[in-house]
């Protein structure tokens, strides 16, 4: 619906993404990337991303950084269509509308608001310090994508601090992916094989 609503011009999904940039966890050059996307594809579902670069006034890395975000978060996404046996690349921003039929029913964009509150206070009481806007962005994927929720990480904190003398976003990171690694392997081993190990120590 929300996409046939875009089609038709009656979805102001400018306003849209700038009065829920919150809810959407987007950063504002993310914002503006992704509102360009959106108006190149009103009248051009083949344009490639490479293409926007070039007509935004944002230096390549802040671009890279947001396109890779937007991808990365399902926003958008690139598939190749063939006609007549020649393939073009073309853009589905079907994610993007996903996510605005979520906002909208209420879906989740609380519990993930609230999360990135909690999450982001653990960090900074922790860390001693206010996180900068990149450590933002991997805190936000991370309890978007990764789906963290404020114990996970209470626990990769914990696994920190046992582990690591400096005390930072990408040590932090790593703790989480070990942590997690460690659980997921010890509930994989099935029971009979940990008694046959306690049997033989």
């Amino acid at each position: 619906m929300i996409k046939k609503l875009y089609e038709s011009g009656c979805f102001k999904y400018e306003k849209f993404i700038l009065v829920h940039q919150k809810e959407l966890l987007l950063s504002p050059v993310a914002c503006v990337v992704l509102i360009q996307m959106l108006k190149e594809y009103e009248t051009n579902k083949f344009f490639s991303v490479a293409s926007l670069k070039e007509r935004m006034m944002i230096n390549d890395s802040d671009f890279d950084e947001a396109v890779t975000n937007l991808l990365e978060r399902e926003f958008y996404s690139i598939y190749i269509q063939y006609e007549d046996g020649i393939g073009r690349e073309a853009v589905s921003l079907d994610g993007f509308f996903d996510r605005v039929k979520d906002i909208l029913s209420g879906v989740n964009s609380k519990d993930f608001e609230n999360d990135f509150f909690h999450v982001t206070q653990l960090i900074q009481k922790e860390i001693g310090r206010v996180l900068t806007a990149d450590e933002l962005e991997i805190v936000s994927s991370l309890i978007t994508e990764d789906r963290v929720t404020v114990s996970d990480m209470e626990e990769a904190l914990e696994y920190m601090k046992s582990h690591y003398k400096v005390l930072n976003v990408k040590n932090l990171v790593t703790s989480l992916n070990r942590f997690r690694g460690e659980a997921r392997e010890v509930e994989a081993v099935p029971d009979f094989v940990k008694d046959f190990l306690d049997n033989i120590k």
